[in-house]
C-alpha cells in the first residue's frame, strides 16, 4: 500500500463525524469531515471503509466536495460589517477606530481590519473585501487607488457625541420582541426577517 502526502494547509475543521456499522462479518466506517478554506471555501471530505473481517478484504472510497462561499451573500456580509465598523453608532464609542481614522486622512488599513474577529469569520482576503465594498450602495465608504485601504467618507462626519447620536437614533427605532432564545435565530436571520 502507497504512502498518501496530504499537503499542509490552513483549512479549519469545523466538524467531524464517525460511524461504525457491523453487519455480520463486515465492517463499515463512515468518515465525515467539514473544513473551512483559507478562501472561505468549504471542503465535505467523506470516507467509507468497508472490511470484510471473514476473507480479510477491505475497500476504501473517498470523495471530497468544494464548494465556494463567494458571492452576493458573502458580499454583503462584507459590506454591512464595515459598514457597521465605520458607522454612526460604532465610530461614537470605538476608541480605537477613532484613533486609526486621525492617522492618515482617515484611512484605514484592511491588514487592521482584517484582524477584527467578525470580518475574519467572512474573510481576510483584501481583493475579496475590496470586491465586495465596490457594490456598496451607502456613500459610507471610499476605496484607495491601491485598495488596501478604505475609510469613512470624509462628507459623512462622526457624530458629535452619543446624545446626538442617541436622539437621532431614537427618531428612527422600532422595538421588537417575542423571538425564541435558541441556536437558530441568528442575527442574520433576524436581518434577513427585517
Amino acid at each position: 500500500m502507497a504512502d498518501t502526502v496530504v499537503p499542509k494547509t490552513n483549512a479549519k475543521t469545523v466538524s467531524s463525524t464517525e460511524e461504525t456499522l457491523v453487519d455480520g462479518d463486515v465492517v463499515t466506517t463512515i468518515t465525515s469531515n467539514k473544513m473551512v478554506n483559507p478562501d472561505h471555501s468549504v471542503t465535505t471530505t467523506t470516507t467509507v471503509d468497508k472490511t470484510d473481517q471473514k476473507n480479510g478484504e477491505n475497500i476504501v472510497t473517498t470523495l471530497s466536495q468544494t464548494t465556494s462561499s463567494t458571492g452576493p451573500d458573502l458580499d454583503k456580509k462584507i459590506i454591512r460589517q464595515i459598514e457597521y465598523y465605520l458607522g454612526d453608532v460604532n465610530m461614537v464609542r470605538d476608541k480605537f477606530l477613532k484613533t486609526e481614522v486621525t492617522k492618515d486622512q482617515g484611512w484605514i488599513p484592511l491588514s487592521v481590519l482584517t484582524t477584527f474577529k467578525r470580518l475574519q469569520s467572512l474573510t481576510t482576503d483584501f481583493k475579496t473585501i475590496t470586491s465586495a465594498l465596490k457594490n456598496s450602495v451607502s456613500g459610507l465608504l471610499q476605496i484607495d487607488e491601491t485598495e488596501h485601504r478604505i475609510r469613512r467618507n470624509p462628507e459623512r462626519p462622526i457624530p458629535n457625541s452619543q446624545a446626538e447620536l442617541e436622539l437621532a437614533l431614537r427618531n428612527r427605532t422600532v422595538y421588537v420582541k417575542g423571538f425564541p432564545k435558541t441556536d437558530d435565530v441568528t442575527i442574520d436571520k433576524l436581518l434577513v426577517f427585517f
